[in-house]
């Protein structure tokens, strides 16, 4: 457990100092905004794909 302990903690703290880094938060906004974004362009197509063409008011007469 020592010696696992003594491998993992060196990359622990490489990470630590990565996440201090402002431009890293910044670029994990970006990432989780236009993932956000994408899903909710997503359910909105298929919402309105549901739709039937009389709902949309495309009913030919």
């Amino acid at each position: 457990m020592f010696a696992l302990a003594c491998a993992v903690w060196p990359e622990l703290d490489r990470l630590a100092t990565a996440l201090s880094d402002p431009a890293l938060y910044l670029g994990l906004l970006l990432a989780a905004g236009y993932l956000g974004w994408t899903a909710w362009a997503e359910i909105w197509k298929a919402h309105r794909r549901r739709k039937t063409a009389g709902q949309r008011g495309q009913v030919r007469r």
